[in-house]
């Protein structure tokens, strides 16, 4: 009864507003290498439900959400969710991402290079 189901491509402005009413942001991606809605969703102060996939598992952690591994996961993952302090996990993942800043994303890209 308080979830709402949005199938479908949502413009930024758009995204932006559904993230200042939610507790909660779950990403149902098959096949993902990085996201800026789910970072996008932790600046908004919201708890994640992502997948094991591409960069997320590294950006993600109990903390912040939930990273789950397949369909049966994330069915499960957003029963366990409520289970847990959502506003708790918002502010987590809030402080995670305001470390997700270009500079700091650009030196930890230049110092893999050097040292390869």
């Amino acid at each position: 009864s308080n979830i709402t189901l949005f199938p479908r491509f949502i413009d930024d402005d758009t995204l932006f507003e559904l993230f200042t009413i939610a507790d909660i942001a779950v990403f149902a991606f098959k096949k993902i290498l990085n996201s800026g809605s789910v970072i996008e969703a932790m600046s908004a102060g919201l708890a994640i439900i992502a997948p094991a996939s591409g960069c997320l598992p590294e950006i993600l952690n109990e903390s912040t959400g939930i990273v789950y591994s397949d369909d049966d996961d994330l069915d499960r993952s957003m029963l366990n969710i409520l289970e847990r302090d959502i506003k708790k996990l918002g502010l987590a993942a809030k402080q995670r991402a305001n470390t997700l800043d270009w500079k700091s994303i650009g030196m930890q890209t230049s110092n893999t290079y050097m040292s390869l």
